[in-house]
């Protein structure tokens, strides 16, 4: 066994599988509050749902068009404005993770290990290439390469014109871990990834060379539950610096040349963070949300009314955070205070990945497969 194919939100309360109830911290319950930021659905469209398979199907955009899959192999392109559509194809596969844009292709990849690169002004398939395991993940694409990671600890630099193999770099995967894995960043020369085993790496773009790795979570305890260190969210890059978080382990900051630590904080997530030029936004595994000052790791301040809500990581927008819950809610806080600011229900379908910020809207997507544009403010 060597995953959890259960919400990670569980995995504190439940030792012996996902069937038990009673020891599961219910959600907590909503509160009504006075609205202090306007946000309105601006458009929304259906690509097919995942049910109750977790996976990391999340819009992404070129700047010309807006790209989303569904669990079941659909492929949409759409006018960013209006949500209209531009071309659908059907790869009839599994897809999982992405879309991803980039170097003229669309990727997508699947639970069977394929990748699918697909040209952005038609959707015709460009070319397949089959890796190794499931790429619960999107895949990031640049300098004329696309990295994908797969679920048995690789990392794999395909060519974007052809999808041929240019390198592959590969980490230890745990006995146990939680079920799915962070997706690549690309960040000029590099591309910096997280691992099951609690690391995260730095490698060059162009033939995976490791310049370092940074150990973020360090297993403890005597069961191989107890020593679950994933970094299942993608890190983060901000000028000259990374930031990365685990499950059971801690929030760090890191130098984006040497991989030597910043700062750290005590933290256990694998929903993930959210960074913006003075902030660190941190969704634990209680869904409590915590503020940081990005440059000292001071915490700033906390906000518990969404706890055990299986909330997704913080994104920022303008001066608030948006985050998904387990019934279809997304919930906008505050970036300097984490007061809530607004509240709007896209479906009654969870929100598993978190939502992202196109031009001047906010994309959710959600487990039934309902993409749904916001948006914020003025």
């Amino acid at each position: 066994m060597r995953s959890i194919a259960c919400a990670p939100i569980l995995l504190l309360a439940v030792l012996a599988g996902c069937a038990t109830k009673d020891n599961i911290e219910p959600p907590a319950p909503l509160e009504s509050f006075p609205a202090t930021l306007e946000v309105s659905r601006a458009w929304s469209v259906t690509v097919g749902g995942a049910g109750r398979v977790r996976v990391a199907l999340v819009p992404a955009s070129d700047g010309r068009q807006v790209y989303v899959a569904g669990r079941g192999g659909r492929v949409l392109a759409l006018a960013p404005d209006s949500g209209r559509r531009v071309w659908e194809v059907n790869l009839d596969a599994p897809l999982a993770g992405g879309p991803a844009v980039g170097s003229d292709i669309v990727v997508v990849g699947g639970s069977d290990g394929r990748v699918f690169a697909l040209s952005p002004a038609t959707g015709a398939v460009l070319w397949t290439a089959q890796l190794s395991s499931d790429i619960m993940a999107p895949p990031a694409v640049d300098r004329g390469v696309v990295v994908a990671r797969t679920g048995d600890g690789r990392l794999y630099g395909l060519d974007a014109g052809d999808g041929g193999q240019l390198w592959m770099y590969e980490q230890p995967v745990p006995l146990l871990s939680l079920r799915g894995t962070a997706g690549p960043v690309i960040h000029g020369d590099l591309v910096i990834s997280g691992f099951d085993n609690g690391r995260v790496a730095a490698n060059l773009v162009r033939d995976g060379q490791l310049l370092w790795e940074a150990t973020v979570g360090i297993p403890v305890g005597r069961t191989e539950i107890e020593r679950m260190v994933d970094v299942n969210a993608a890190p983060r890059v901000i000028g000259r610096d990374v930031y990365a978080v685990s499950h059971q382990g801690r929030l760090v900051a890191l130098s984006l040349e040497s991989g030597r630590i910043l700062w750290s904080r005590d933290i256990s997530s694998s929903a993930g963070l959210g960074v913006a030029m003075l902030g660190v936004w941190v969704t634990d595994d209680h869904s409590i949300v915590t503020g940081f000052d990005r440059l000292s790791g001071n915490e700033l301040w906390r906000q518990d009314a969404m706890r055990a809500r299986w909330m997704t990581a913080p994104t920022p927008v303008r001066d608030a955070l948006a985050l998904g819950d387990l019934e279809g809610f997304v919930h906008f806080l505050s970036q300097d205070t984490g007061a809530l600011l607004a509240r709007v229900r896209v479906g009654n379908d969870s929100i598993q990945v978190a939502p992202v910020v196109i031009g001047d809207l906010v994309l959710v997507q959600t487990s039934g497969g309902t993409v749904a544009a916001y948006r914020v403010g003025d």
